[in-house]
């Protein structure tokens, strides 16, 4: 009998491990183990813009399990998975509406909607998030309730001038799945899909930025799936 892959949760931009809440229990039914990477620095807490610090701790993670791994990175999650995913164990990449570091966009194919660069206020606790926009950015596909409920989680986001980016690229050597996500608000389909053409497979939701929130049975059936397929 096969022993799915361990999947290893890595969170974007503002949110924090309590974004994967309504899909790890349903993993959990399915006997599928998991492991939940925390981007958060600092007292009080921000989210980590620094792509060494998101390197180790999901190279972390990684190490702490053992046996094979599926690594999920959501929107900047992705940066982590990219320079910190390629220990031998992980065998499948999964990057949900997420970067792709060393993926250039082509003339004219915008990555950022103008609302999520516009969207940030920086503050001495860090870049905080228009509360006008950010429903409409994030979360676009949930019930009030539900937005209301992921507004309320949110961090201020680290504020870093740019650096040198570590050299690896995870896409290239690990067999990968890029989730795109088609009415989001944030990262725009089209930038999305050129991600998306460096991958080894694409799967195309119709839904905001936050799947895990608004249909964590998408989610959650996606990885169970490829925990299995990974499974030793």
């Amino acid at each position: 009998m096969t022993t799915p892959a361990t999947v290893v949760l890595v969170h974007g931009a503002w949110h924090g491990p309590w974004c994967w809440d309504r899909v790890t229990p349903l993993l959990t039914a399915a006997a599928v183990p998991f492991v939940l990477v925390d981007r958060g620095v600092g007292s009080p807490r921000r989210v980590s813009s620094d792509p060494w610090i998101d390197r180790e701790r999901v190279r972390a993670a990684v190490e702490g399990v053992d046996g094979p791994v599926v690594l999920l990175g959501h929107s900047q999650g992705g940066i982590g998975i990219t320079f910190g995913g390629t220990a031998p164990n992980v065998k499948r990449l999964v990057y949900l509406t997420a970067h792709a570091p060393g993926i250039d966009m082509p003339e004219g194919v915008v990555l950022r909607s103008p609302a999520l660069v516009a969207g940030g206020i920086d503050t001495p606790e860090g870049r905080l998030f228009d509360p006008k926009t950010v429903v409409s950015v994030f979360y676009g596909d949930l019930t009030p309730e539900d937005a209301a409920w992921a507004v309320s989680r949110l961090d201020p986001q680290q504020i870093l001038p740019p650096g040198p980016l570590p050299e690896e690229r995870a896409w290239q050597v690990v067999p990968s799945t890029y989730v795109v996500c088609t009415e989001d608000g944030a990262l725009l389909a089209a930038g999305q899909r050129v991600y998306a053409s460096h991958m080894t497979q694409v799967i195309e939701w119709p839904t905001s930025h936050s799947p895990f929130v608004s249909r964590p049975d998408l989610v959650a059936d996606l990885l169970v799936r490829l925990a299995n397929e990974a499974g030793d």
